[in-house]
């Protein structure tokens, strides 16, 4: 058998995104087979996690070598390529007994890791990405941020902007990070920017260098998690309790920012203002993800971000919802306590906010956001309920009085006969109320169709509806179909190796045999089966939510369940 030249295998390697098969290649090349360096170096290209922040001793020993390996590596030209290839580094510095300890102290030991770390980015010139965890923990010093700026590829920068809380949760803000150092010599090259555990310290001083963040040409995508820091007291405002007449955003004059996940509080967003979205200029975003979390003391139900603001680019529009329950998903019989709610009210997201967005292309929205509430607080603990497909399309129905619905169901079809991607916001729905709302796609433009499958209504054995799949063969471009929760029980699980359940293999091949347009299906978070062979029956595994969210597979399928175990980190 001839050998591939090394052209030729790095191209192939290039293709394959996770270590453990380059690992697989590496122990069946001898080490002195010419593609042995080939494989070496794409190893090196895939993201290297330096960990000293878990309770496994060993994989603190495994990246204290790792960094004594990579500094001790002389100049010569196979040391050089190493370094060189190096892409992506993922660094915690979270020490486990700074956590448990009530007073947080910094041991040396730790701060002498997190000081070699200049000496490594010194020598990764191609380094495109960092993401360095310190909540709490040692965060980055000035000598890193230098270290850092000389990675002229360096664009993408995520990072704790908080190091120490406070001693009681909520009455406080935590101890930040200095980011100054980080605002004036790195991020203006930076594209993409995480900014988490972001408290009012750190907006003040965020708002305190407009003038600098004014210039920052590159920065398209912002992602900025605002849920940290104090609950109002005083009375003098936070950004945790929203936007009033005593507390409003900082405006942060970002001129290039296109794409923006923000992860709020439910009750920062309750009022009607645009409370975090003034912290820049909606009108040129094309991306919005909202990622919305409960707050400590109150279970906010009503959304009202959605009447303030006004998107005339925005093309994808997400919404994650932390508020509802997916326990009783995964059981055909789940406990009482495993209470059912269908998520929140986010009041004028469709009649007003859909409307008026003439170049969305993309929807992702959880739960039922899509549909009316049944009324409000009609429930005895407070939780929202809502009709169902059926109801809002059925004229007769008078389950539900808050909005008119001939009015409601004409402005979701608008909005939903533009959308190529659609994840859909209308809670657990059947083969009649998918045909429903597949109705008001244009089978000429949808791509990808995702969707919360009820399946309760048909038996534990039952094949997959054979009238679900019989709407999906109606579209002719669809590639890729996601269903949100894979059947109760089904749930992919084992570690490291899964186990796949055959009811989800037979449902996946049911899916792909419909339509031969279908590229992927999926089956809860990250759980990616893919087409091969062209148009053939064959399929394969290619992500078991084992890394869930898994940033291999497209971000279409980052939502529902995973694997029954934990992620990493």
């Amino acid at each position: 058998m001839s050998t591939p030249n090394e052209d030729v295998f790095s191209c192939i390697l290039s293709h394959i995104h996770r270590s453990k098969t380059v690992h697989a290649v590496l122990r069946a090349l001898p080490q002195s087979h010419p593609l042995f360096c080939v494989a070496l170096h794409r190893l090196w290209e895939l993201p290297i996690y330096l960990d000293n922040h878990t309770y496994e001793w060993r994989a603190i020993l495994a990246s204290d070598e790792i960094l004594d390996h990579l500094l001790a590596l002389d100049a010569g030209e196979e040391a050089l390529a190493i370094v060189e290839s190096i892409r992506h580094l993922v660094i915690a510095v979270e020490p486990v007994r700074i956590r448990e300890e009530d007073n947080f102290i910094d041991e040396d030991d730790v701060v002498a890791f997190r000081d070699r770390l200049s000496d490594l980015f010194e020598k990764t010139r191609n380094l495109k990405s960092i993401d360095y965890h310190s909540y709490p923990g040692i965060p980055l010093s000035r000598d890193n941020i230098d270290a850092l700026a000389t990675c002229e590829r360096l664009r993408t920068f995520s990072v704790d902007t908080a190091i120490r809380p406070p001693w009681i949760m909520s009455t406080e803000d935590p101890e930040p990070w200095n980011i100054e150092p980080f605002l004036t010599n790195l991020a203006p090259s930076i594209t993409s920017l995480e900014l988490r555990h972001v408290c009012l310290t750190t907006l003040t001083t965020l708002a305190s260098h407009r003038d600098l963040l004014v210039t920052y040409e590159n920065l398209e995508h912002l992602k900025m998690d605002i849920t940290e820091g104090y609950w109002d007291w005083s009375g003098a405002g936070s950004p945790q309790t929203g936007a009033s007449d005593v507390f409003i955003f900082p405006f942060l004059r970002l001129p290039a920012l296109r794409h923006l996940e923000l992860v709020v509080s439910d009750l920062t967003i309750h009022k009607p203002r645009a409370g975090p979205l003034d912290l820049l200029d909606c009108t040129l975003l094309t991306d919005l993800t909202l990622d919305i979390r409960s707050g400590v003391y109150v279970d906010v139900t009503t959304i009202q971000l959605f009447m303030a603001t006004e998107f005339p680019m925005l093309s994808h529009l997400e919404i994650k919802d932390s508020n509802a329950f997916a326990n009783f998903r995964v059981q055909w019989e789940p406990p009482m306590s495993d209470q059912k709610s269908d998520g929140r009210h986010f009041h004028g997201l469709v009649d007003r906010f859909l409307g008026s967005t003439r170049n969305l292309t993309s929807l992702w929205v959880d739960e039922s956001a899509l549909l009316p509430a049944t009324a409000e607080n009609d429930r005895w603990d407070g939780l929202q309920t809502f009709c169902s497909v059926r109801e809002l399309w059925d004229t007769a129905s008078t389950h539900f009085h808050t909005v008119d619905k001939v009015l409601w169901k004409t402005a979701l079809q608008a909005a939903i006969s533009q959308i190529e991607s659609l994840r859909v916001g209308f809670g657990v729905v059947d083969d009649v109320e998918v045909g429903l709302v597949l109705g008001c796609c244009d089978p000429a433009k949808l791509r990808q169709f995702g969707f919360d499958w009820a399946w309760k209504k048909y038996g534990r054995n039952e094949p997959i509806s054979p009238e679900l799949l019989g709407h999906l063969t109606q579209f002719p471009k669809l590639t890729d179909v996601h269903i949100l929760f894979p059947c109760p029980e089904t749930q992919v699980s084992g570690d490291p190796d899964p186990v796949i359940d055959a009811r989800m293999v037979r449902d996946v091949a049911a899916i792909f045999k419909s339509n031969s347009s279908i590229c992927r299906v999926g089956m809860g978070n990250s759980v990616v089966w893919e087409r091969f062979g062209g148009q053939g029956p064959e399929f394969l595994l290619v992500s078991d939510g084992s890394s869930a969210p898994d940033s291999l597979v497209p971000k279409f399928y980052h939502a529902g369940t995973w694997r029954t175990r934990k992620t990493h980190w």
